[in-house]
Order: C-alpha cells, then structure tokens, then sequence
C-alpha cells in the first residue's frame, strides 16, 4: 500500500548521498585549487626576487593594511619616489612577461 512512499523515500536517500559527494568532491577540487593559485603566485614572487615586503610595498599596502584587501589607498603609492616608480615599473614588466609565458 505504501510502496510508492517508500520507493520515494529511497531515492530521496540515494539523491541526498550524491549530493553529499558532489559537496566534498566540490570542496576538494576547491582546495586543491587554493592551493594552486597559492603556488602559482609564490612562484611569481620568487622569480622576481622579491622579500615580503619588498611586495607588499609594490602592491601598495601598508602594515595595518597587511591583514586586510591590498590596494585599499591609491594614495600612499603616488607618494614614491621616481627611484621607485621606476623599479616599480620594471617589476610590473617582468610581472606581465612570466603571466604571458604562463598562459
């Protein structure tokens, strides 16, 4: 009499399993990706040659910005001197050259 139901319920079960998968393979491939993107900007970094705050200088951002999004005052970059516009510049032309060999 309750087949239906039951059969029902079942294939609820069996669709809340895969979904439950779908989530933690989701969340693995989300990691792995992470982690890449981590890597991938590391290695930049490393092939320029650049100290960590040698990078946060080039970013623009300042020390009680570090724990928040970088690039948050303009301002402050335009106060460098020319000496380090134009390191500035040269590190933003090898930046761009490894990004276009990378793609």
């Amino acid at each position: 009499m309750f087949e239906k139901l039951k059969r029902l319920r079942a294939d609820r079960d069996r669709a809340q399993a895969r979904l439950n998968e779908a989530k933690a393979k989701l969340d693995e491939v989300n990691e792995r990706l992470k982690a890449e993107e981590a890597s991938s900007m590391v290695g930049i970094v490393e092939r320029l040659g650049l100290s960590p705050e040698q990078l946060a200088d080039y970013l623009g951002v300042g020390e009680s910005e570090k724990l928040t999004a970088p690039m948050n005052n303009k301002k402050e970059t335009k106060s460098k001197s020319t000496e380090a516009d134009a390191q500035d510049k040269e590190n933003k032309g090898i930046v761009e050259d490894i990004l276009d060999e990378s793609f």
